[in-house]
């Protein structure tokens, strides 16, 4: 599997980079820095899957994976990051894995082969049944999230900062 690495910072993606030199399933094909290095790499690389950091100058992570998701195919994303409240939004730009920092070479290993049995037409077509299929709205209901299925909506209140 053809891996692109994307963080900001020059010895997170060397770390990488090392975490993946034993494993002979992957092969890192191109680094970059930012969001758009990124875009710009994976359209010349076409990686099956595609390690990406959440908060980076220019792009940030998310809009990034919004951008990914758009190739035919699309890679797997799995976020390698610091920042454990941008899960939900991770998994709404279609994350295959989420991997927080320090990272163990352990859980980057489970995140690549699970995005390796979901990469390419497999991963486009899941993603698109998925939308199709949404029964349940996310909310974080007195410090818990809860699953409030889509059916009791009849509404959504904004009030301020916050929705209900």
């Amino acid at each position: 599997m053809k891996v692109l690495i994307v963080d900001d910072e020059q010895p997170a993606r060397e770390r990488l980079r090392q975490s993946l030199d034993d494993e002979p399933d992957y092969t890192v094909i191109g680094e970059a820095g930012n969001g758009y290095e990124a875009l710009d790499v994976a359209a010349r690389t076409r990686p099956d899957i595609v390690l990406l950091d959440i908060r980076m100058p220019g792009m940030e992570g998310i809009e990034t994976a919004h951008h990914l998701n758009e190739m035919n195919p699309p890679p797997a994303i799995v976020f390698t990051t610091a920042y454990d409240e941008y899960a939900i939004d991770a998994f709404e730009a279609r994350a295959i894995g989420y991997v927080l920092k320090p990272v163990r070479r352990s859980r980057l290993v489970g995140a690549l082969q699970h995005a390796s049995r979901l990469a390419g037409a497999t991963l486009r077509d899941a993603g698109a049944s998925l939308e199709s299929q949404r029964r349940h709205v996310c909310a974080n209901a007195h410090g818990e999230l809860r699953l409030i299925p889509v059916d009791d909506i009849s509404c959504f209140r904004a009030d301020q900062k916050y929705v209900s």
